[in-house]
């Protein structure tokens, strides 16, 4: 929009009747299924961008959303108002808002992702604001197709979007996202994300050589393959890290590469494979462009948050490569510790249990951080490795939401929220997060995550959140033991490989010995309040050569060890 057509903007600027306000609440809070309570926020960013597009007046469009929110007993009537403000500011200063693409998207996902009910539900409220479809004007939101003016930019995109053979789909929030052609692999992204946009803009560069488009035309764009996503995409759960692709037989593992390859460990051959194309290998993608046709299985899907790709495992290593690891690279020295942190480190892989919390205690420069490294990049590595420890929860949850394995390294203090919080993220709880100009007004979380947390003297003292720890102590090093940490880690980079492979084989010998010890329930009534964990860390253990029972003792010393800690520390 230049500048003149701005001001004449600007200066159009007209007020809505009494009348013209009640109609337009009487449609969208009694006629339809408009304003959703966990999309509120949103619904007003779409509403108050098409009244300000549409030359509605901040006033009148600040005393529409008031009266709805009155009609709706909606009590963030404040911050409903401050969403149309801003949405204002933005579009008085030239910047894109979204408007009627906003209020499509929204319509068609709350009234049964009906995209016909959701043209009608537009089509009532336009007349009662005295807006005319024909000449209605929608700025940053899409204007493709019957609701707008047509762009021939963005019809390119979706149209090369389509012929791309991308797979547009929902998560099991409702969240769009798109599996996206690489022609060597498939890649996962959210359609809110920057690498969505380089994607597009790279098909118009490679098929049409237009390497310079507007904003306006990738955000119309966008929108239209979000609906597409929302209302006829099929709904596909999205993994981090690990999964499983058949439940106790085969776990895929995500190395986070480039190339989206995947690692699959499967208990019938007893060992593991790289799939060089990823985790869709040889399944009927076709398939899941269609959301009515009926699936064999369920396909295995991750996504990515800033992880680095693993280092390929070796199949060629030492029957102690383990034990190297833990006497060279780490400060565990007790018997029953080493036990208990093996079979924690196997299991970290197994999908879906519930993982107990690693208290990591010990004296200053004891080597807790590195274990936390370590152990960090064995499982899950990332850009950052170590986390710490804050008093806001969103943050932490956030964090989590992000993250496979969370690792906090020096806690220092135990915020009041954080025993109940992570216990339950370990067991996986949901969690919602209010949000203000995002993709959605509420946006609901749920996992199961693995923690570390390493501390002097702070550490968890709730009697639940310690059924569900494992405390590894950390003596302290004499002075001629010392490492350099550089040359610590140096060590350990180069077992890494050999480590990897050695733990791959372990779990697919541990799904066999589960199996068998289901059979011959030997352990019916042994188990501790993490059953899952227990029976898992059991079978391991006695693949990697331990004796029947060993490390269920370890462990059950262990749990009685941390509460005779507890009430010691609660007592002073």
């Amino acid at each position: 929009m230049g500048l003149t057509q701005q001001h004449q903007r600007l200066q159009s600027f007209r007020t809505l009747t009494p009348e013209q306000i009640e109609k337009t609440i009487d449609i969208i809070v009694n006629k339809s299924n408009s304003y959703v309570e966990f999309a509120r926020n949103d619904f007003v960013y779409g509403l108050s961008g098409h009244l300000f597009h549409n030359g509605i007046s901040q006033l009148s469009a600040i005393n529409l959303i008031s009266r709805i929110c009155k009609q709706a007993n909606d009590e963030e009537a404040d911050a409903r108002s401050d969403v149309v403000s801003e949405t204002y500011e933005k579009g008085k200063i030239g910047k894109p808002i979204r408007g009627i693409s906003q209020l499509k998207y929204l319509l068609a996902k709350y009234n049964n992702e009906n995209e016909v009910r959701a043209n009608e539900i537009i089509a009532e409220i336009n007349p009662s604001l005295d807006i005319t479809i024909n000449d209605a004007v929608n700025g940053g939101g899409s204007s493709i197709g019957t609701l707008g003016r047509q762009d021939p930019v963005a019809e390119e995109i979706l149209r090369l979007a389509e012929s791309n053979g991308d797979i547009f789909f929902k998560d099991t929030f409702g969240q769009p996202h798109a599996l996206i052609n690489m022609t060597t692999h498939v890649e996962v992204v959210s359609k809110d994300s920057r690498r969505f946009e380089c994607h597009l803009r790279t098909l118009l560069k490679r098929h049409i050589d237009k390497r310079i488009i507007s904003k306006d035309s990738l955000e119309k764009a966008i929108e239209a393959l979000k609906a597409d996503a929302v209302v006829e995409g099929r709904t596909i759960p999205l993994n981090l890290r690990i999964a499983w692709k058949k439940k106790n037989e085969v776990i895929c593992y995500d190395p986070t590469d480039e190339r989206w390859s995947c690692i699959m460990i499967e208990r019938d051959i007893g060992t593991w494979r790289i799939l060089p194309a990823g985790s869709l290998t040889d399944y009927p993608i076709s398939e899941l462009r269609n959301p009515n046709s009926k699936l064999i299985e369920q396909p295995v899907v991750f996504t990515r948050y800033g992880q680095i790709p693993q280092v390929m495992p070796e199949r060629s290593y030492p029957s102690d490569i383990i034990q190297q690891f833990i006497d060279r690279c780490t400060n565990i020295r007790d018997h029953k510790d080493q036990l208990l942190f093996k079979a924690y480190l196997i299991t970290l892989f197994i999908p879906d249990i519930a993982h107990p919390i690693l208290l990591l205690k010990g004296v200053k420069g004891a080597a807790k951080s590195i274990l936390e490294t370590e152990v960090k990049r064995i499982i899950d590595p990332s850009q950052i490795e170590l986390l710490i420890l804050n008093n806001n929860l969103k943050d932490f949850v956030i964090q989590l939401a992000r993250r496979y394995y969370n690792a906090y390294d020096n806690v220092i203090k135990i915020p009041p929220w954080l025993s109940s919080i992570i216990c339950a993220a370990t067991t996986g709880a949901g969690f919602i997060l209010r949000t203000l100009y995002t993709t959605a007004d509420e946006t609901p979380l749920k996992f199961k995550r693995c923690f570390a947390l390493s501390s002097i003297g702070a550490s968890l003292t709730e009697d639940d959140a310690l059924e569900r720890s494992i405390s590894i102590n950390h003596p302290k090093i004499e002075k001629q033991d010392r490492k350099m940490e550089e040359k610590i880690l140096a060590e350990f980079n180069s077992l890494l490989p050999q480590l990897l492979g050695y733990i791959f084989d372990t779990i697919a010998k541990t799904m066999q010995e589960k199996d068998r010890l289901e059979q011959t329930q030997e352990l019916d009534g042994k188990l501790e309040r993490m059953a899952d964990f227990s029976f898992w860390s059991e079978a391991a253990a006695r693949v990697m050569g331990y004796e029947p029972m060993e490390f269920l003792n370890a462990y059950s010393d262990n749990l009685r060890n941390q509460s005779r800690e507890a009430v010691t520390f609660n007592a002073l």
